[in-house]
């Protein structure tokens, strides 16, 4: 992901299971921060460990960042912004299969490849990262197109 020449705006390079890096899920989890899946994907409440709540709503946070930045101070390569929060949901879903959570981890293959793929602790379902993302991808333009059509009805 490529970052934008504004200053405010921070390029974006995730390293799964790094507490030192801001985006990961493992910092929150270093930093005291509780990262709960509500009901659906997308869908979270953070507690800061300040006890400050925010709330995840189809990927969208109401952290200040979010507010005061059209979305957050990182941005994806097709230049969407997000916060750090959004980040932190993203590298959840819940299964499908048992309802725990699923987390984003890395997979080295037999052949020596790495696999970026979600996978459930419990049940031990797994999905890659790609399908995980074009899945979401179809969700946002379902979502889109409702509101569009919401909005002329």
């Amino acid at each position: 992901m490529i970052g934008n020449s504004s200053p405010q705006v921070k390029s974006v390079s995730l390293s799964i299971g790094d507490p030192e890096d801001k985006l990961s899920l493992a910092f929150a989890m270093a930093q005291g921060y509780k990262v709960t899946l509500t009901h659906e994907d997308g869908e979270a409440e953070i507690l800061k460990p300040d006890g400050t709540t925010y709330h995840v709503h189809n990927f969208e946070c109401s952290c200040p960042d979010s507010i005061g930045r059209k979305g957050g101070s990182y941005q994806k390569g097709n230049g969407q912004h997000f916060c750090k929060h959004v980040a932190w949901v993203a590298q959840m879903r819940p299964c499908e299969y048992c309802g725990a959570v699923m987390y984003l981890t890395e997979y080295r293959t037999a052949f020596g490849s790495r696999l970026k793929v979600f996978e459930c602790e419990m049940c031990r379902n797994a999905a890659s990262q790609d399908l995980v993302r074009e899945e979401r991808r179809a969700e946002q333009r379902i979502r889109q197109t409702l509101e569009a059509h919401n909005a002329t009805a």
